[in-house]
């Protein structure tokens, strides 16, 4: 999970004042952040939801 938010820090995808969310959908966990502007992205993680990182 962290990965997948520093990748998007990092690319400049999550724009300051953005909102990001962690998830757990179907075994994954997903990375959703919502800009200020209201533009959605979302990321998904490959590893199982409970699994230490």
């Amino acid at each position: 999970m962290e990965t997948l938010i520093g990748r998007a820090l990092l690319k400049g995808d999550v724009q300051e004042g953005a909102t990001v969310k962690v998830d757990a959908q179907h075994g994954d966990l997903v990375v959703t952040y919502e800009q200020p502007s209201g533009e959605h992205a979302e990321e998904r993680a490959r590893q199982e939801v409970g699994e230490a990182a």
